[in-house]
């Protein structure tokens, strides 16, 4: 995410010799955010906020222009680290678990590939599971997760319906899942 920052600051009787002067100051400011999930299926972001001045921050008086980013850089220094830590805390409360449990439970199913000449059925059963990406829309963030699943297909009755697992750990490496 990369979006421009202008600020404009007023300053009234400094020492008595700037009456009334206004700061002024413009940034590019970029956030750098990686979404993950650990083993056990929390949520965590990995964050990075730098910026850019356009226009450092300064006053303009008496036709010169006095500069104060090495002081204005110190203050957002702090402000910077609490920022990225809230947003690693924010996203570390997204309960997503439940989520992934209930669709992982939901794998666990026979579907009816033909109704006659002769009845079909297909048993799929979840082996693993592991995040594959992530998109983000806005506020919006989608995981797309890839799941190994064992497929059986059965020609007459009905077999048994695979009886469900609780969530596994995640498998890190997707490519662990064997899909190309």
């Amino acid at each position: 995410l990369t979006m421009p920052i202008k600020a404009v600051v007023s300053a009234r009787d400094v020492g008595g010799i700037l009456k009334g002067e206004t700061a002024t100051a413009s940034a590019k400011v970029r956030a750098d955010v990686t979404f993950g999930l650990d083993p056990e299926w929390n949520a965590s972001a990995t964050v990075n906020i730098s910026y850019d001045w356009n226009e450092p921050p300064g006053i303009d008086f008496l036709g010169q222009r006095i500069e104060f980013a090495r002081r204005a850089d110190k203050e957002l220094a702090g402000v910077i680290a609490k920022l990225e830590q809230e947003v690693r805390q924010e996203v570390a409360r997204a309960n997503i678990k439940p989520v992934l449990a209930d669709a992982w439970k939901q794998g666990f199913i026979n579907i009816r590939l033909s109704r006659r000449n002769p009845p079909a059925w297909m048993r799929i059963t979840p082996q693993g599971m592991g995040l594959a990406g992530y998109t983000v829309n806005g506020r919006k963030v989608t995981l797309t997760v890839a799941v190994k699943a064992k497929t059986e297909t059965f020609v007459g009755d009905e077999p048994p319906a695979p009886k469900p697992t609780p969530l596994p750990r995640q498998i890190a490496n997707v490519r662990d899942l064997g899909l190309n």
